[in-house]
């Protein structure tokens, strides 16, 4: 009995080492992974840098200041926290700028990108407000990224249609941008490049685009039609009918400003409610900006630019710019620059209306003029000096000391 318990003992001992040399090695197997690759990236060429002739500044426009324009915070607060802006560094391309706040007899404009388009007709300019970067159109469903940092492109965003977008805006967490063409809207992911929406509302033309805080996007037709979608879903919310049809309009923070009815803008929310007027003093204008409190409208006329306040509808401020066919100003309503018809741009001080700098720039004509939400750099889509080439442009501010 002895030598039989013995054996049985024996072969169970035996059973356990089998089982156990078989478990050792897929525990080991499992635990060991292949090394992580990484990715390499290579920048694109850098643009090469083309210094502007500087011309003799001309005499400043007169400025007629009426009621001062009340400062607005820089920062709107949104329903959840925003990225804050970056400003852009002032070394670009290895030329050492100076914001344009700065400008005066000692600082000239240089050009620090020309990257030629195929588009004669219309192009868009439009910074980033929260981070360094410039989109642009020049044809096609295509918008460029530009970083402004590193001066290297970004990946395009690709749409589905063969015309240029019209608008653009970023979500205020910077996780989307929004363009539009003649009847619908691309939405595009900001970290991938990917479209991840495509809206057909309308049949009509498309006359801005706008988001609404994170969570709506609302865009308004040349019928009068103010559409607004659910981010999230992209499911239509809201179709207001304003029975109106509408060549441009503005966007304030809480609604919008409508093209003129004989001399009247009507000043409505959303809902198409009607919130105030405004009275014009002609009916040939562009609108420029709304002031970042939504309390004050800028708008170009021929002699100049009007400031507006929204409640009331009163004139707040005229400031005088002969001939100025472009202009543009920071979020901050602290800067304001404008390209007159003899290729000349002024960058004004909007707190006293001082002419800080003029300067005369080496093309045949300005079509647009863009300048960064912190004031560093202007972007440009203009007709080169051979009077036949598009160029998207981009110039910054040296000073003259320190050019070799």
């Amino acid at each position: 009995m002895y030598n039989l318990n013995r054996s049985l003992e024996l072969i169970e001992g035996m059973k356990s080492r089998i089982i156990l040399s078989l478990i050792c090695p897929i525990v080991l197997l499992t635990s060991c992974g292949s090394p992580s690759q990484e990715q390499v990236h290579t920048p694109t060429q850098t643009p090469k840098i083309i210094i502007a002739t500087r011309s003799t500044p001309i005499s400043s426009p007169s400025y007629t200041p009426n009621p001062p324009i009340t400062q607005t915070p820089t920062i709107t607060s949104t329903l959840t926290p925003t990225p804050s802006p970056t400003n852009t560094p002032f070394m670009f391309a290895n030329t050492p700028l100076a914001p344009l706040h700065y400008a005066d007899a000692n600082h000239f404009l240089v050009r620090l990108i020309q990257i030629k388009v195929p588009s004669r007709y219309s192009a868009i300019i439009y910074f980033s407000p929260h981070h360094p970067v410039m989109y642009f159109t020049g044809a096609g469903l295509l918008v460029k990224r530009l970083d402004l940092s590193s001066n290297n492109y970004l990946s395009d965003l690709l749409g589905p249609a063969h015309s240029s977008p019209s608008f653009l805006a970023t979500s205020p967490d910077d996780f989307l941008i929004a363009g539009s063409d003649r009847n619908r809207v691309i939405v595009w992911d900001l970290q991938s490049g990917d479209p991840v929406q495509t809206l057909e509302p309308t049949m009509n033309t498309l006359r801005g685009v706008k988001f609404n805080g994170n969570d709506i996007l609302v865009a308004v037709d040349y019928g009068g039609n103010i559409i607004q979608w659910d981010r999230w879903s992209w499911e239509e919310i809201s179709r207001i009918e304003l029975h109106q049809e509408q060549k441009r309009v503005i966007f304030m923070p809480s609604g919008l400003i409508l093209d003129d009815v004989e001399g009247i803008l009507p000043v409505v929310d959303l809902d198409g409610h009607a919130i105030s007027s405004i009275e014009l003093p002609t009916l040939s204008y562009r609108f420029v900006s709304v002031s970042e409190d939504g309390q004050q409208l800028m708008i170009l006329v021929h002699e100049g630019v009007r400031v507006f306040d929204i409640a009331t509808g009163e004139e707040t401020l005229f400031l005088a710019v002969e001939d100025a066919r472009n202009v543009t100003i920071t979020p901050d309503w602290s800067l304001f620059v404008a390209s007159d018809a003899d290729q000349n741009v002024h960058i004004i001080n909007l707190s006293n209306g001082d002419y800080l700098l003029t300067q005369k720039l080496d093309v045949s004509e300005i079509r647009r003029i863009e300048i960064s939400p912190d004031g560093n750099l202007l972007g440009l889509y203009v007709i080169g000096s051979d009077l036949m080439t598009p160029y998207i442009e981009v110039w910054g501010l040296i000073d003259e000391n320190n050019n070799e």
